[in-house]
């Protein structure tokens, strides 16, 4: 977990990385941060994700192995 000061510093930093906005795309569409990617997740993919999303989010993933992913919601639950 990361604070907003912390995640505001690896943006001045210009560090390497994947932001993914898990919150559902219409919240995404109303606003989200800079160069963010959305992949909805929800409560039940807590302990699993269905092959649909799993192949989404390799896919978002890419190829880029060395980078830091930063995944965000509305709230930590």
């Amino acid at each position: 977990l990361i604070t907003h000061n912390q995640l505001k510093a690896l943006y001045n930093k210009k560090t390497r990385m994947l932001v993914v906005d898990v919150r559902p795309d219409y919240e995404y569409r109303a606003g989200h941060l800079p160069e963010a990617k959305n992949l909805e997740f929800d409560l039940g993919d807590r302990l699993d994700l269905s092959p649909a999303k799993r192949a989404a989010f390799k896919a978002l993933l890419g190829q880029t192995k060395d980078r830091l992913i930063v995944i965000y919601c509305r709230s930590f639950r």
